[in-house]
């Protein structure tokens, strides 16, 4: 199908739409990829052009026969936005998606003005008017604000509308000059001589989306100097001139034809890397029902941060990128990072035994002088990995001291060494061992050793800390109507801070901790090295040195690790090949839906690729015996009762038998896929049956990462 427009690259830059020729004067849009050179047609025609995409590229805007539709990228209606009168050209969405820019002529007269269309539908809003001519425009980097020039002039005017005005850096009003973006990056100070469209050109408009400042100026503006010469005072050495202008200090000089594609390159590489991901966000969190979200990637050794919702229903107080959230187990990965750096300075070493460095540990079931520290790093110490302690612990310095000593007398679950069993318990020992190592309270280690030096201010574990900045609260469904709201609780008992129970952090300085780790390659490739290959959950087949280790779908290898505390939950996916990393945080049980989504989003974005299921499903369930299957399997705090059912297994999971009351059974559908493996109905999840015996009845279930020995009734 011959193209008769430049094709339009989605953002992500690998589909791209195109006007097709579709003979007879017929147009329609089509799509191409741009990968491997298929095609296929989005709209139909008969007179459909102009191709506009939505941010998060889910959209496009087109012309048919002069009126403006949105069809979705995946294929599907087109929807016919309001009419306009004259000719219309549409100009680009805002940033959240919400709204279309158009410019639209008048019949009969020369003038034509500036509108935005709501792209779901609704009324017009005009924000130009009177006997003039708009010839472009463009939306501000917030999407708060158009600029737009007229006989050369540049104005700006707000996006909910009100009167232009034109804008300097000082806040001046004025005719003369544009000022783009905000003051937190490099300038760039464009001086020219006569009249100059303020609309930002491709290179601009690159460097803004990597965080730059772009001053359009005209040469004969008597202030110009005086106000850049204050903000270059504040960072000399971060400007680079265009045009005839003073020599400002440190600056250095930019010749657009010369320069242009160099630096637009070099910019295009630090841009912000999914511009629709907000808009995506809110969708998400609609749909899943969750208040609020924190997303952070990591690209080209570059943070930035998306964010969507509020922190708190009953407050209404909105996320923002300096909100905190708990991070759950995901500060398993700092206990790790403690122990690995003891491990380098020669303090500790991962085959010695816990009671070298902790004499007083013990076990009611196994000898504790054969659990080593990378038994723990590995969750294959096999006692009781969910233990709540014995009363209240407190907020002491001893606080750990006194839950290690608590575990002599705990169930040992399986031997030491011989099975995988996810264990908070055993990462509380190894935050005590930090603690006596380095002889600091365990958030005082994490704080010198990993968040100072890092600059990740945000991780913290006190409430007294946490209460002076902006932070999350978990919400969690009514019992009675489902409805969610804020939890009662906030806090769990400082004890588990090791394994995750109490900190908090914002999205960035997760991702600076991981820049961190991954700027150590040699330890990074260590602890990313398989130890034990797991029963399989949640995109996780094995686990290194403290990481869960993943595949992508084109097999890459991947590590990761998720957190859940009273009605938070957080995840974080690191491709270190690709030095790409997402963490998406949340505040309802919604979270682990949309945390999905968002993690495949964003690493097909940036990596080609997402996180691959560890289990290859038949297409038709094996033919087993399913009687050797049931029974009882029971955990102390996590019980499973199976019976065979047809062609499938019937079971009850009982979780959180500690609390009072503990949450009501959960009926399960289980399907099998192997001879040991089994699909939750409905669920991305696995039970597991290992250790089979003479007669082929499993000795163990694996469920939620945790192990189950089969009861002997």
């Amino acid at each position: 199908m011959t193209a008769i427009s430049e094709p339009q690259p989605a953002p992500g830059g690998r589909i791209a739409a195109y006007v097709a020729d579709l003979g007879e004067y017929r147009t329609a849009i089509w799509l191409i990829d741009t990968g491997t050179g298929e095609r296929r047609p989005l709209t139909a025609g008969p007179d459909d052009t102009d191709p506009c995409w939505s941010p998060d590229g889910s959209r496009v805007a087109f012309l048919r026969e002069g009126r403006l539709h949105v069809v979705p990228a995946a294929g599907g209606l087109a929807q016919p936005l309001a009419a306009l009168a004259g000719d219309l050209v549409p100009l680009d969405w805002s940033p959240d998606g919400e709204w279309v820019a158009v410019l639209a002529g008048e019949d009969g007269t020369d003038e034509q003005h500036l509108f935005l269309m709501p792209a779901s539908g609704g009324p017009v809003r005009q924000l130009t008017a009177g006997g003039f001519r708009v010839h472009s425009a463009a939306w501000s980097p917030g999407g708060d604000e158009l600029v737009y020039s007229v006989a050369g002039q540049a104005f700006a005017v707000p996006a909910s509308g009100g009167p232009p005005y034109g804008r300097g850096p000082d806040g001046t009003l004025t005719r003369r000059w544009v000022w783009h973006g905000k003051r937190r990056g490099p300038l760039l100070v464009d001086v020219h001589d006569g009249p100059r469209d303020p609309v930002p050109r491709p290179y601009q408009r690159a460097l803004l989306a990597a965080g730059w400042t772009v001053l359009l100026v005209g040469s004969g503006e008597p202030d110009v100097r005086s106000a850049v010469d204050a903000l270059v005072e504040e960072e000399p050495g971060t400007v680079f001139v265009h045009g005839r202008a003073p020599g400002y200090p440190g600056a250095a000089r930019f010749t657009p034809g010369k320069d242009a594609p160099r630096l637009e390159e070099w910019a295009r590489r630090r841009a912000r890397p999914l511009p629709g991901l907000t808009s995506y966000l809110r969708h998400l969190t609609a749909q899943y029902g969750v208040p609020g979200v924190s997303v952070g990637v990591l690209h080209d050794d570059e943070i930035t941060t998306y964010v969507a919702g509020v922190a708190n229903l009953d407050t209404g107080i909105e996320v923002t990128d300096d909100t905190v959230f708990q991070i759950g187990s995901n500060t398993k990965l700092l206990t790790a990072e403690l122990i690995m750096q003891l491990a380098g300075e020669g303090r500790l070493e991962l085959d010695e035994p816990v009671t070298r460095h902790l004499p007083e540990f013990r076990l009611r079931d196994a000898d504790a002088g054969t659990v080593t520290i990378r038994h723990l790093l590995c969750h294959r110490g096999g006692f009781l990995g969910d233990f709540p302690g014995e009363g209240d612990l407190g907020w002491g310095e001893d606080n750990l001291a006194r839950y290690v000593a608590q575990l002599a007398g705990v169930a040992q679950l399986h031997p030491v060494g011989e099975l995988w069993s996810y264990s908070n318990s055993g990462m509380v020992v190894l935050g005590h061992v930090v603690e006596h190592l380095t002889g600091l309270p365990y958030d005082r280690a994490v704080r010198e050793r990993i968040a100072e030096p890092i600059g990740a201010a945000s991780i913290l574990f006190r409430p007294e800390e946490i209460i002076k900045r902006r932070a999350a609260v978990g919400h969690v469904p009514d019992p009675d109507t489902g409805r969610i709201g804020v939890a009662r609780h906030y806090l769990e008992q400082p004890w588990c801070a090791p394994s995750g129970s109490i900190t908090v952090s914002t999205a960035e300085d997760v991702l600076r901790f991981v820049r961190h780790h991954l700027g150590d390659p040699e330890r990074a490739a260590l602890m990313h090295e398989q130890q034990v290959a797991i029963p399989p959950m949640a995109g996780t087949h094995g686990w290194g040195l403290g990481w869960a280790l993943r595949t992508l779908t084109d097999g890459r290898a991947a590590v990761g690790h998720g957190g859940a505390t009273i009605g938070q939950l957080s995840a974080l996916d690191v491709v270190p090949e690709a030095g790409v990393a997402v963490v998406v945080l949340t505040n309802a049980p919604g979270g682990a839906a949309l945390g999905q989504r968002v993690t495949d989003h964003v690493l097909r974005e940036l990596t080609g690729a997402a996180v691959a299921d560890p289990v290859t499903r038949p297409g038709e369930p094996p033919r087993l015996d399913l009687t050797r299957y049931a029974g009882r399997y029971d955990g102390v705090l996590h019980t499973l009762e199976v019976t065979a059912d047809g062609d499938g297994l019937a079971a009850t999971l009982q979780t959180d038998l500690s609390e009072d009351p503990p949450p009501p059974p959960r009926p399960l559908r289980l399907i099998p896929v192997s001879e040991r493996t089994f699909t939750v109905s409905g669920t991305t999840q696995y039970v597991h049956f290992l250790e089979p015996g003479q007669d082929g009845r499993p000795a163990y279930a694996s469920v939620l990462g945790r192990i189950l020995p089969r009861s002997a009734r």
